[in-house]
């Protein structure tokens, strides 16, 4: 998102929604699974690009999920 001394694109409510949902869209083309997508969301970034255990950690959450119905 553009941010400098006039405009932060964080403050626009518009652009911060279609920011999210192409995110939302990214992960969800990563896991295959809006659950887990939704899941990694939370985490944000960093968690997600770091090591290996925070992947997991996501489809920990995922399968948690399944089981409260």
């Amino acid at each position: 998102m553009e941010q400098n001394w006039w405009y932060d694109g964080r403050r626009d409510v518009l652009a911060a929604t279609r920011a999210a949902l192409t995110y939302l869209q990214k992960l969800y083309n990563l896991f295959g699974s809006w659950e887990l997508a939704l899941a990694a969301y939370k985490i944000a970034p960093p968690g997600i690009e770091g090591p290996a255990g925070d992947l997991d950690l996501v489809r920990l959450a995922a399968e948690v999920v399944k089981f409260q119905y």
